[in-house]
């Protein structure tokens, strides 16, 4: 719990892929049920065929399943910070509006597959499906969307889905079962000039084939146990094919099978949406979802007019405030507002171009690896009477499971500096790396300037090298990293990685959509696939522990620096059945059944 005199929800997610297993041999999944007023507690008995362990033994895998009936406890509940308000007969009131504010860069393309600025999701994605998606409750359930049940071949490199008879696209044209076939294989086969920059575990997939008129079969090139996630991720959205081939590049062109349509939008501003009247899955009360009239996400890219929208009512909720501005805000505001602050996932890193002089060189990454004392640069970050939340990382972020011995590594311990940073000398003098000195630098987003400059600074004091820094907007930023039009480049990733290896197939391994360049060597692919067929477990984390010191000894693709810092939702009292940690860390922002009580304010 924060030391902060207002009432807040902390979290920390740590999410094993062992939770999923029951998933794996199972048929659909189930949401959920909507929020009541007391706790609930459910008791009943399921049947379960359960993947216990996968044996490899040569090239043959064979996947030991049994079956269980287990008791499964529901605990559901929902905490009153309002006033009551009368509801219909399944819990939830129907109707009425939510507007809520984005603090991001207005996504770059109306067609978010081929974005990755974390934005996207919170204004494109409820327009959609995916086949599988998570759970706006918790972020980790796998539940269905365009899919209503699946099953997972014996060696986990098959995976069949039933496709919903009842889903169709906004523009009346009928779903067939060929839309979705072209819609997946375009992820691994993505057209001349397109590139999509999450397709992350997709890059597996060999095959996609119908089954019949209703079935779905994806077989990918080696046993991966999390691939069920995959399928879930709010990235791999089914988009139109007689749409998506002559390009998604306005907001009318957002036809999707989601429970959201888009009724009015401007770029750089704003997206409204009105309910789909033919959406195909259904709330507990037998009528479709959404429960609400409309939705309306708002750019902010300016903090003070965020804040002040949010005070006046013109927003309900408010995405990722900083520590420092949630705890100003509290001031203002006290308990009118609920707060919900996490510790953010992911990873903040110093790219290193190895593609061109002088990182192509192992020799310039190690002195710069070494240069940078992070503790240091941590210390430097933190605002003085807030909680310390930033901690250093390895090239896994938060997913390593070794992650809290990282201040333990040479380098970054404090015993250790004084012979690393001789050898950062050293090196910077061989590999010529000081030779370009006041020709580099780094490139940034506006939001991560102050992380560059101490960046700047700490490279100079330590090893004597003079950088700029070369601040764009956060599209601009990606694309040239793409492009590998970049020196050095100061970003991180805040989306939520269930696992290493959901890190390794987003940023490091080969195709990856935030693979800049990083050539890994054979070892370390080595690892990769034999990491793919192991179950979660000590010999797995031994494995993600051995790929990890390959990428700090023989590889340097970048300097990983700290996890993330703190982030908070901030959110009006009447909203329901929005969980801020699932929807902005899993990118779950279908908002089907977000709903508001009725003193919530409408007609804006």
């Amino acid at each position: 719990m924060l030391a902060f005199n207002f009432r807040l929800k902390f979290i920390w997610i740590g999410i094993s892929l062992l939770a999923f297993a029951s998933v794996l041999g199972a048929c659909g999944g189930t949401e959920t049920a909507a929020p009541v007023i007391h706790t609930v507690v459910v008791e009943k008995e399921v049947e379960k065929e359960v993947v216990k362990e996968v044996k490899v033994k040569g090239d043959t895998v064979e996947v030991v399943k049994e079956v269980e009936v287990v008791k499964e406890v529901e605990v559901i509940k929902e905490v009153q910070v309002a006033p009551a308000a009368p509801l219909t007969g399944d819990g939830v009131q129907r109707g009425g509006e939510v507007i809520f504010g984005v603090r991001a860069t207005f996504p770059k393309k109306w067609d978010m597959t081929q974005d990755s600025v974390f934005s996207s999701p919170q204004h494109l994605a409820r327009h959609y499906n995916g086949l599988l998606q998570f759970s706006g409750r918790d972020g980790s359930t796998v539940i269905p969307s365009l899919a209503t049940d699946w099953e997972i071949g014996a060696d986990a490199t098959e995976f069949t889905l039933t496709i919903s008879p009842d889903a169709k696209w906004h523009d009346g044209t009928a779903l067939t079962i060929d839309d979705i076939v072209w819609a997946v294989d375009r992820y691994p086969n993505p057209p001349e000039g397109i590139k999509f920059p999450r397709v992350a575990g997709f890059k597996g997939i060999t095959s996609v084939e119908a089954v019949g008129s209703d079935k779905l079969k994806i077989t990918i090139d080696a046993t991966d146990v999390g691939f069920l996630l995959e399928l879930a991720d709010p990235w791999h959205i089914i988009v139109p094919r007689h749409i998506a081939e002559t390009g998604i590049d306005s907001a009318d062109k957002l036809v999707g099978t989601g429970p959201w349509m888009v009724d009015e939008f401007e770029r750089d501003n704003f997206v409204k949406s009105v309910p789909n009247p033919n959406y195909h899955r259904n709330a507990p009360d037998g009528s479709p979802y959404p429960y609400l009239d409309t939705i309306t996400s708002v750019q902010f890219e300016d903090n003070e007019a965020a804040i002040a929208a949010l005070k006046t009512g013109r927003i309900d909720w408010l995405s990722e405030m900083n520590v420092e501005s949630t705890f100003n805000f509290n001031k203002d505001e006290g308990d009118s507002f609920n707060y919900e602050q996490w510790i953010n996932p992911g990873l903040t890193r110093l790219g290193l171009n190895n593609t061109r002089p002088p990182f192509d060189d192992i020799r310039a990454r190690e002195a710069v690896y070494l240069a940078v004392d992070r503790l240091a640069y941590i210390d430097i970050l933190q605002t003085p009477g807030l909680p310390t939340l930033n901690k250093p990382a390895s090239f896994f972020g938060s997913t390593d499971p070794d992650w809290d011995n990282v201040p333990k590594l040479y380098g970054v311990n404090p015993h250790s500096r004084d012979e690393a940073l001789a050898k950062a000398k050293r090196l910077a003098e061989e590999s010529g790396l000081l030779d370009m000195s006041g020709e580099l630098s780094i490139l940034v987003n506006k939001g991560g300037t102050p992380s560059a400059e101490i960046l700047k600074q700490l490279l100079e004091e330590s090893i004597g090298l003079i950088v700029d820094v070369e601040v764009t907007d956060t599209p601009s930023m990606f694309a040239r990293f793409g492009e590998q039009d970049f020196d050095l480049g100061r970003y991180g990733t805040g989306v939520l990685h269930l696992s290493p290896m959901s890190q390794i197939l987003a940023d490091w391994a080969p195709g990856a959509g935030r693979n800049y360049g990083w050539e890994a060597p054979q070892n370390w692919l080595d690892l990769l696939d034999k990491a793919k067929r192991t179950l979660q477990g000590p010999e797995l984390d031994a494995i993600f522990a051995e790929m990890d010191r390959i990428m700090r000894d023989e590889w340097i693709p970048s300097v990983p620096l700290e996890r993330v810092s703190g982030s908070t939702v901030i959110s009006a009292p009447y909203i329901r059945n929005f969980d801020a940690v699932p929807g902005h860390k899993f990118k779950a922002f279908q908002l089907e059944d977000v709903w508001v009580t009725s003193d919530a304010p409408s007609g804006r």
